[in-house]
């Protein structure tokens, strides 16, 4: 076929801005020449437009119709900007459109092409946390985009852009994307960027636990261990180790709440990745002639502060709710419901289920009360060093908060047994259904105590859920 005809051309423009998908995929399937025009200066093709819309099904249908024309150009095309329809789809996070386009077992060059930045398809897509369920709880990635390094850190952004797609997905935690070239180019572990920073030392830099426990069943399985060994004694330009790099801040926060818990999990990373080299390496030292541990209380020194202050601030509150509740508790715990008999000055209620329940869960109350009130007062008068967050603090703060917590239902549970015998006895059919509703507010600390305890006792710091495979 000749050149088409200005007339459908301008139709075809016309129905690719309107929307007008259905006679776009008509005319696509009709003549191969229209996979190629371009709709304007800026917007590419027909398949930039659609990808930028994130419209999936109609990216799909578009591809299929470049396939059965044979025109592979038509994916080569590029916008103003230089970015193919993949680079588009890669940028915005689109991994379905992604794979659509790509057809990588087939095409795999064409995530090989870069744009006027020099980037690839495949490496924009790693940059994309959000487009994968491992990354899917990060806060602060956008903060870190390549495009604002420029201004801010050039080094770093040269860094960042001489990375490989594998070492950009370790950055940002996409395990899905490392599981896949690692299986695809096992030989890519091995690469490393302008800093001489490996796989391992990228994932432990930026504290992606995912990722480094994945690569660890990787080499497991393959009986390979001596790899990931040789991989984790990596050293960079500047001769820090993994530790060195364990002991640096990152822009990556903990999912946890509270300046010294989030302090406590620094520690676990930097005691977690000492897990994983030689002994000797604790006294390494970098070009700066630090060793790791120095290192980590010069970056950490700002945190200790910040967290010493959360705990004291936390411990003053909590130290006036313990000593209410101990007061309450001895109050209770010394009054007798349904008075004394008259002659034997013993209990009248005494033998009654609910009389026990009362005498019981007040005594409780008030033993739990004081010793969270002690266990706070001793968190106000611990001193508070780097090593003291690690076990110390976070074991007294559990303690007191579980006391509090103890403290807390067993004075509803004397509340609820002493009300029993005040209830009228046409109420006793729906007393059941009262005392939960009184009893609510546990379940509230409850909840926040939960969270606080798999805080306290995880042992390997995780910021964030196992991702799907591609």
């Amino acid at each position: 076929m000749g050149e088409l005809p200005q007339y459908l051309e301008e139709r075809f423009r016309g129905y690719t801005l309107k929307g007008n998908w259905l006679k776009v995929m008509e005319l696509y399937k009709f003549d191969v020449k229209f996979c190629t025009t371009n709709i304007n200066e800026s917007k590419g093709t027909a398949l930039h437009v659609a990808v930028n819309q994130g419209n999936e099904s109609v990216v799909s249908s578009l591809v299929d119709s470049i396939l059965l024309h044979g025109n592979m150009e038509a994916f080569k095309m590029k916008n103003e900007k230089g970015d193919t329809p993949l680079h588009l789809a890669a940028s915005r996070g689109f991994k379905e459109i992604y794979l659509a386009i790509i057809v990588i077992d087939k095409f795999p060059v064409l995530g090989e092409i870069p744009n006027v930045e020099g980037y690839t398809p495949l490496k924009l897509l790693a940059t994309r946390p959000s487009a994968f369920k491992s990354g899917c709880k990060m806060i602060l990635w956008k903060k870190i985009l390549y495009y604002s390094l420029k201004s801010e850190d050039a080094k770093k952004y040269e860094t960042l852009k001489s990375e490989t797609p594998i070492l950009t997905a370790a950055r940002y935690g996409i395990v899905e994307m490392v599981n896949v070239l690692m299986n695809e180019i096992p030989s890519s572990i091995y690469e490393t960027n302008l800093e001489n920073k490996n796989i391992l030392l990228v994932a432990i830099e930026n504290k992606r636990t995912i990722v480094v426990e994945s690569l660890k069943k990787w080499f497991l399985k393959r009986y390979e261990n001596q790899i990931f060994d040789d991989l984790i004694q990596w050293v960079d330009n500047e001769d820090n180790t993994v530790l060195h790099l364990a002991a640096r801040q990152s822009y990556q926060d903990w999912n946890t709440s509270g300046a010294a818990l989030e302090m406590m999990w620094h520690i676990k990373w930097f005691q977690y990745t000492k897990g994983l080299v030689p002994e000797h390496f604790t006294i390494r030292t970098n070009k700066m002639n630090q060793t790791a541990e120095e290192m980590f209380k010069k970056s950490y020194a700002p945190q200790v502060e910040e967290g010493s202050k959360w705990l004291k601030e936390t411990s003053q509150s909590c130290s006036v709710v313990a000593a209410l509740l101990a007061g309450v508790s001895f109050a209770t715990s010394s009054t007798v419901p349904g008075g004394n008999k008259s002659d034997t000055g013993e209990p009248a209620l005494e033998g009654k289920p609910a009389f026990d329940a009362f005498a019981l869960s007040s005594a409780i109350g008030l033993c739990f009360s004081v010793t969270a009130l002690i266990m706070f007062l001793s968190i106000l008068t611990s001193r508070k060093k780097v090593k003291d967050f690690r076990i110390d603090l976070p074991r007294k703060l559990l303690c007191g908060l579980s006391s509090l917590f103890f403290s807390i239902v067993a004075m509803f549970t004397a509340f609820c047994s002493g009300n029993f015998f005040l209830i009228d006895k046409k109420y006793k059919h729906i007393e059941f259904l009262i005392y939960p509703i009184i009893c609510f507010p546990v379940t509230l600390y409850a909840v926040l105590y939960i969270d606080l305890l798999i805080g306290i006792v995880t042992k390997i710091p995780m910021t964030s859920v196992e991702g799907e495979d591609l």
